[in-house]
């Protein structure tokens, strides 16, 4: 694969850059551009505007990242330093489940869902705070219409 046009989601940048697949992306939501910042910080690719987008700007910046190779390289060293760990995956997954197994289950890592209230795991203690401020909102304003707005009579 030459060159992979993505939304600058992390996991695409993430896999074009584990398989050294230089790229072209253009963020569409607000957490894509900081990830856009990194990949172009790093060379990998560039980036599009949405604003300012045109089919010739597309082919330009997709011309402009095959032609030069300095994206492939740099798509390739991110590579090289993705895959080089101490320990591989499977590796690291099997001390894992040995620890699990060691610590009965590793308890005091998981989280405290289980200690806490019904009504703070749902946040309802939130929403009626909400929904009294809403209906006490509501009704000022209905009882500040209702004075200077007359009753049609």
């Amino acid at each position: 694969m030459k060159l992979f046009v993505n939304h600058c989601g992390l996991q695409g940048i993430l896999e074009a850059a584990w398989n050294s697949v230089p790229i072209v992306c253009m963020p569409v939501i607000n957490d894509a551009e900081d990830t856009m910042l990194k990949a172009v910080a790093k060379g990998i690719g560039l980036c599009l505007n949405k604003e300012t987008l045109t089919s010739e700007s597309v082919l330009k910046a997709v011309k402009e990242v095959i032609k030069r190779k300095k994206y492939k390289n740099n798509a390739k060293k991110m590579s090289a330093q993705m895959r080089d760990t101490p320990i591989s995956a499977i590796d690291r997954a099997g001390n894992f489940l040995e620890y699990l197994i060691r610590h009965d289950g590793a308890k005091h890592l998981q989280l405290s869902k289980e200690k806490i209230s019904f009504v703070e795991y749902f946040y309802l203690d939130v929403f009626v705070i909400v929904l009294l401020f809403s209906v006490i909102l509501g009704l000022s304003f209905y009882t500040v219409l209702r004075k200077f707005i007359p009753n049609g009579k």
